[in-house]
């Protein structure tokens, strides 16, 4: 009874409150019912949808509940934490800088920001250029815990203070890796450059001039257009504040993004108000990222994914440009078809938001290209590509150890010359050798019965000396690295002593972040536990640089990120300080 209440709930909700439609209804009913079919799966309490073609608002509309306790309902005017969309509008400031002759691209974040000594144990010369804190491929680790959800506003130049502490471990271009502290940086550098502060730059360059009138940073509690956030259909809860601003701390309705994706469609102009160059918007949609060592499949240019649908009839409308953005409880997604001239928007307000707007977003498009446009999307089916077994690794060089980032090593043994077992944690893994190079994975269940993995591969490569696991999805052919092959050195002693529990001496008020509580010593590794909430802890491994730095091993965004002992005998960890308890 519950179900069907709350499906009639949406029913009522997503039913002519404000709403824009200038697509015939047979169109608009198949977008309702698939937003409405994805909302009651994923247990979603409101969201928002806005769609441009050919430079106008075609539909805009609410659904479920911006507040559910008040029932204040969602409309496309309701306001949602954007998160990481924030960062499209950071690097539109820096490339309009860029073109006013106030930035050169090359140049390191510290010459802009002299303050800023971060140094680099793997590389000499300029680092963090700005270009590649544009394109997440600058060495910079994700961000740093303490300060960056808390009760009370944060200053975002204090990020400096945290990256001085850092040692940047990974090389320029070594791999793309997300970071929400190189679009701090960007931020701090747009203030110092401008002479604004920076939200104050972002509204007045972008917000004001795009009519963006409900959009602004932070959460404004009793205006009714704000959304509340919820962690599932029912529970409330406040968002934090962020000290990553430039990174994801922008709050604005789905009729504001479309206003946006107008300009951005339309050769950067608002209406008749230039907003940015269209040779900006042409570079912040190039993919830069092939330069990377170590490969991926992710193309991105500046603060822009570049992703085809997978569909057969992708060349029909090109790919997807755009991003999207996480919160605790908010989430959204935005993508425009330059080739189509057609975007999208959905933003929602509940905490299994990100999956409702990846299966939303898809599913729209795909009755929006059938209802609308009268074309069948097929999908695309293995782009797998045979690799040349002559260059492929033996088993003997592949058998080892290999770092994951977390407490659980994956140890990798060889039984013959075409298989091997790997083993994760209580798990055995039986990889078979295929013609084409790859390894297929059976699980082996209480040690006697096999279970074949469906669509998944296993990959090993070797990089600069180093060799590397990825994953591969055998039915889209995607990969992704997800280990490396541990050579961890010999543990100090000084790492040794310092095992045991810790209390953090510099909390911010109301953290909602993942805190530092304990340090294990377990073989060559240092283990880190980290405590997110009261169900939720996580282990980080590191490897020790010398007697007082060690780096977080792996491949993911965190990768690469200092705990060092301090002086005073304390321990330094993702911008806390830690006394041994």
């Amino acid at each position: 009874m519950k179900k069907l209440f709350f499906l009639l709930l949406l029913f009522v909700a997503s039913k002519g409150f404000g709403q824009v439609n200038t697509i015939p209804d047979s169109v608009s009913h198949k977008i309702d019912s698939v937003i409405n079919a994805q909302m009651t799966k994923k247990h979603i309490v409101g969201a928002s949808i806005a769609i441009i073609d050919h430079g106008k608002m075609v539909y805009a509309r609410g659904y479920g509940y911006a507040d559910n306790r008040k029932k204040i309902k969602a409309t496309e005017k309701t306001v949602f934490c954007i998160g990481s969309i924030t960062k499209t509008f950071t690097a539109m400031a820096i490339m309009k800088l860029r073109d006013e002759g106030k930035i050169d691209l090359d140049k390191p974040a510290s010459y802009y920001l002299p303050e800023l000594k971060i140094k680099s144990v793997s590389e000499t010369g300029d680092i963090l250029k700005i270009r590649n804190l544009l394109s997440h491929t600058s060495g910079l680790t994700d961000g740093f815990m303490n300060n960056d959800a808390c009760d009370k506003e944060q200053d975002m130049n204090g990020i400096i203070g945290d990256l001085n502490q850092e040692e940047l471990v990974n090389k320029t271009n070594w791999k793309w890796s997300y970071s929400n502290s190189g679009y701090d940086i960007l931020g701090c550098i747009v203030e110092r450059v401008s002479g604004v502060k920076y939200m104050d730059y972002i509204r007045q360059n972008f917000l004001q001039k795009m009519d963006m009138k409900s959009s602004d940073f932070f959460d404004r509690p009793n205006d009714t257009l704000y959304s509340k956030g919820y962690l599932n259909d029912t529970d409330q809860t406040a968002e934090p504040y962020m000290r990553d601003i430039a990174a994801g701390a922008i709050f604005c309705s789905a009729s504001d993004m479309g206003n946006f994706m107008k300009a951005i469609q339309n050769k950067g102009f608002y209406e008749t108000t230039p907003i940015i160059s269209q040779a900006s918007i042409t570079e912040m949609q190039t993919d830069h990222t092939a330069q990377t060592i170590i490969p991926n499949d992710i193309k991105y240019g500046y603060a822009t994914f570049i992703l085809p649908m997978e569909f057969k009839e992708d060349s029909l409308y090109g790919d997807a440009v755009g991003h999207g953005g996480d919160t605790h409880t908010f989430h959204s997604a935005y993508f425009v078809f330059p080739k189509m001239d057609f975007g999208m928007v959905l933003l929602t307000n509940s905490e299994n938001g990100h999956s409702f707007c990846n299966a939303g977003f898809a599913n729209v498009f795909k009755a929006w290209m059938k209802y609308k446009k009268g074309v069948k999307l097929h999908p695309a089916g293995s782009k797998l590509k045979p690799i040349d077994l002559a260059s492929q690794l033996t088993t003997r060089e592949i058998t080892g150890d290999y770092a994951t980032g977390e407490d659980v090593m994956l140890k990798i043994r060889r039984i013959n010359d075409h298989k091997l077992l790997m083993i994760q944690g209580s798990q055995r893994f039986v990889l078979k050798k295929q013609e084409n190079g790859t390894y297929s994975a059976t699980l082996k269940i209480a040690l006697l019965y096999p279970f074949k993995i469906k669509g998944l591969g296993m990959g090993f490569d070797k990089i600069n000396g180093k060799i590397y696991l990825k994953e591969i999805n055998t039915g889209n052919g995607s990969s992704e690295y997800v280990a490396i092959k541990d050579s961890a050195p010999k543990l100090p002693d000084t790492w040794k002593k310092m095992a045991g529990k810790y209390k953090l001496l510099n909390s911010c008020e109301g953290n909602q972040q993942g805190m530092p509580q304990q340090i294990i010593i377990h073989g060559n590794k240092i283990w880190v536990k980290v405590k997110f909430s009261p169900k939720e802890t996580a282990i980080f491994s590191f490897s020790a640089l010398d007697d007082t730095y060690a780096a977080m091993d792996g491949l993911d965004r965190r990768s690469g990120e200092i705990i060092k002992i301090l002086p005073n005998g304390h321990v330094y960890f993702s911008g806390y300080e830690m006394e041994k308890q």
